[in-house]
C-alpha cells in the first residue's frame, strides 16, 4: 500500500466517529507504529487534520469540536481511480468523443494519479474494453447544449424527424431527463403539443434553447414512466406478456433481467417469464430474437403480432 492509500485508509478510520487504537490503525494500513505517527504528523502539519488522542479510550480520532475535516482535492484510492477510468472508457465507447471536452481533463488527472499509485492506466485500457453496438451518432455540440438546457431547466423549440413516420414535427419541449439506453441517448420531455410526456432520440432533434424556464414534473411521475413499461417505450404498463422459453434459451433467459417487475419461474425444463409492457414494439423484437425457442402464451393480441411478423418474414424467403 503506497502513502496516498495509507492517508485514505487512515482518514476513513479517524472519520468513523469512534476512537481507533494504534494497533487497529497499524493492522489497517500494514505499517509500523513509527510510520503511522509520521503519517499523523504530515496530516496535521500540511493538511490541517485535527487528530487528537484520548487516554481514557486509548484511541485516536478527529476533534469533534473542529470543523469537519476532509482530504483536499481529488483524493481516491487506486480501486476507485480504476473504476473512474473504466467508466470514462465506457462513456467514450457509447459515443466516441461525445463527452471528450468535458471529461478529457478528468481522464488525464485520473491517469496521472493511477500512475503515481503504482497502477498502470495504460494497462487498464489495454485489458478492459467496451464494445458499443448499434450506436447512433449524436453531434457533440448539440448534445452539450441539450445537457445545458436540461440542467439549467430551460425550454427548447425543436424539430423532430421521426423515423417511423419520416415526417418533420415542430415541438416545444420541457426537458426532464436524459436516458442512456442500449448505447444510445434519449430525451424524456414534456411536449406542449401533445400535453404529455414523450421520449425523443437525441440524434433526431434539431433545436434552439429558449430563455423560458421549463415546467418541472415530479420525480415520482418520471420514475414511473421510465420503469413501468418495457424497454425504451416509456409509459405505464397496461399489459403483461406471458412467455414460455424452451431449451437451450431458457437457461439464458433465466439469468437475464428484462424488467424491474418481471416474474419468472421454472416449469420442468422450460422457463416461464411474465413481463409488464405498454407499447409492444421492442418486446416483439426481443421475443423474435429467441424464436423458435419461445412461446407467447398471452395476451392474444401480442401472440397475433408475433405470428404476423413471422409470416411476413417467411414470405420474404419464398
Amino acid at each position: 500500500m503506497n502513502r496516498t492509500e495509507r492517508f485514505y485508509k487512515i482518514h476513513q478510520q479517524l472519520s468513523s466517529g469512534r476512537p481507533i487504537s494504534m494497533k487497529r490503525l497499524q493492522e489497517t494500513v500494514g505499517v509500523s507504529r513509527t510510520t503511522v505517527m509520521d503519517d499523523f504528523a504530515y496530516l496535521r502539519d500540511f493538511l490541517g487534520a485535527p487528530i487528537i488522542y484520548s487516554r481514557e479510550s486509548g484511541g485516536y480520532f478527529y476533534d469533534p469540536e473542529q470543523t469537519r475535516f476532509e482530504l483536499p482535492g481529488f483524493w481516491l484510492n487506486a480501486d476507485e481511480l480504476q473504476a473512474l477510468l473504466i467508466t470514462e472508457q465506457w462513456l467514450d465507447g457509447i459515443q466516441p468523443g461525445l463527452l471528450s471536452d468535458m471529461i478529457g481533463p478528468l481522464r488525464q488527472r485520473v491517469q496521472s494519479l493511477l500512475d503515481k499509485s503504482g497502477h498502470d492506466s495504460t494497462e487498464v485500457n489495454r485489458r478492459i474494453r467496451t464494445k458499443a453496438v448499434h450506436t447512433r451518432q449524436v453531434d457533440n455540440q448539440d448534445f452539450q447544449r441539450l445537457c445545458g438546457a436540461l440542467l439549467q431547466r430551460l425550454t427548447i423549440d425543436a424539430e423532430y424527424h421521426g423515423r417511423a413516420s419520416d415526417s418533420l414535427q415542430e415541438r416545444r419541449l420541457h426537458p426532464q431527463r436524459l436516458l442512456q439506453y442500449r448505447d444510445n441517448w434519449y430525451l424524456l420531455a414534456w411536449c406542449e403539443l401533445k400535453q404529455a410526456m414523450r421520449l425523443f432520440a437525441t440524434e433526431r432533434l434539431r433545436f434552439r434553447v429558449l430563455d423560458t424556464p421549463c415546467i418541472d414534473r415530479p420525480d415520482s411521475e418520471l420514475d414511473h414512466i421510465i420503469q413501468s413499461g418495457f424497454g425504451i417505450f416509456a409509459g405505464a404498463a397496461q399489459n403483461v406478456a406471458q412467455l414460455r422459453f424452451l431449451q437451450p434459451n431458457a437457461r439464458w433467459v433465466a439469468d437475464e433481467h428484462w424488467h424491474p417487475d418481471q416474474r419468472g419461474e421454472w416449469d420442468g425444463d422450460t422457463y416461464l417469464l411474465n413481463i409488464p409492457y405498454n407499447e409492444s414494439t421492442e418486446l416483439e423484437m426481443e421475443i423474435l430474437r429467441h424464436c423458435p425457442f419461445v412461446e407467447v402464451m398471452g395476451p392474444v393480441e401480442l401472440k397475433q403480432k408475433i405470428k404476423e411478423r413471422l409470416q411476413l418474414a417467411l414470405g420474404k424467403f419464398e
